[in-house]
């Protein structure tokens, strides 16, 4: 079997992609792979990879700037199979939006590869219209659910009193961190007993709580900052409903994983969720807010351990990787082998 690397990037900073990367490492290390992790940085490519000639390369990247179809155009030129992950919700409108020259350079990439992974339809659509035959396209959400080992949660939950939304936000607009604020503020004095839990990288949780608090409900807001992932998982298992409030999504790790562990969620209609989700227009604060309401009201609805990662192995056994069917648990796999 050829030498398996997994570029992409890896913790710190923690994120959807990022922890997509590690989970998939675990999940090959127990069927008897030793794959090795690069991150996604183009002096890694050109200094580790280029040489690794007939190695199996599996790319990660956003799919919605000129830095993924460069490394993917990179590691397609080496002898050796290459497959890449596209990420993005923005990916769809970026491809859609580029100039005929761009897309003929971005179909090229694409069609040099051995498959192109897509975590939603929309992403497999906009690549088919780009001009990649559908042979070479795959489906599969960016979640693998034998993955899932919550830690404790944060001490501020445990004492929290009533009952908490949560919520991992992430710096860019299309995160909806002041549409959650918004609605937040909205549904806060019919909720007395309801608090919001923000966490993730940068600045966003903290950018949340200032909003709240210039509205008087500082006190309600719990910013976890950021969190390593058990503990993350943790704050699933702990709250009574978790929101997406994204203006745009590939797909969502984190509700994948709410929905696994049968937490509430709520989400926007911004791209396909998994089943039990509770669904509002994208941008909709007014819409966000009754959502809440309802979700709170309802019972949590039953578990989905949907995930990509049956696909994933099914598209590696066709290019020549064949692995154990069953994983093996007494196998470790560190959280973040990253080379």
């Amino acid at each position: 079997m050829p030498e398996l690397i997994l570029v992409g990037p890896v913790p710190p900073p923690t994120g959807g992609v990022a922890t997509h990367v590690v989970d998939l490492a675990g999940a090959l290390v127990r069927r008897g792979a030793r794959p090795r992790l690069v991150r996604d940085r183009r002096v890694a490519v050109l200094g580790e990879l280029w040489p690794a000639r007939g190695a199996f390369v599996h790319l990660h990247v956003c799919g919605h700037n000129g830095k993924s179809y460069a490394l993917t155009g990179l590691l397609a030129a080496r002898p050796g199979r290459t497959i890449v992950t596209l990420h993005s919700g923005l990916a769809p409108a970026w491809l859609a939006g580029l100039r005929a020259a761009r897309r003929r350079a971005a179909r090229a990439v694409l069609r040099a590869v051995s498959a192109v992974v897509c975590v939603s339809e929309a992403v497999a659509e906009a690549v088919g219209a780009l001009g990649v035959p559908d042979r070479d396209l795959v489906i599969a959400p960016a979640f693998i659910a034998e993955a899932l080992q919550p830690g404790r949660p944060p001490q501020a939950l445990l004492g929290a009193p009533g009952r908490v939304v949560a919520c991992a936000v992430a710096p860019g607009a299309e995160y909806g961190a002041e549409l959650l604020g918004e609605a937040f503020s909205r549904i806060a004095p019919l909720e007395p007993g309801l608090s919001l839990a923000v966490y993730g990288p940068g600045g966003a949780p903290a950018e949340v709580a200032r909003f709240l608090a210039a509205r008087g409900l500082g006190a309600r807001v719990h910013d976890l900052g950021e969190l390593r992932r058990p503990e993350a998982l943790g704050v699933l298992t702990a709250c009574d409903l978790f929101v997406r409030p994204t203006l745009a999504d590939g797909d969502a790790v984190s509700v994948r994983e709410a929905r696994a562990l049968g937490c509430r969620v709520v989400a926007s209609d911004a791209a396909t969720r998994p089943a039990g989700c509770l669904l509002f227009p994208q941008g909709d604060a007014g819409a966000l807010a009754a959502a809440l309401r309802q979700a709170l009201a309802a019972p949590p609805p039953p578990a989905v351990r949907d995930d990509g990662l049956a696909a994933l192995l099914a598209l590696y056994e066709r290019l020549g990787i064949v692995l154990d069917a069953e994983p093996r648990w007494e196998t470790p796999c560190a959280e973040s082998p990253a080379a």
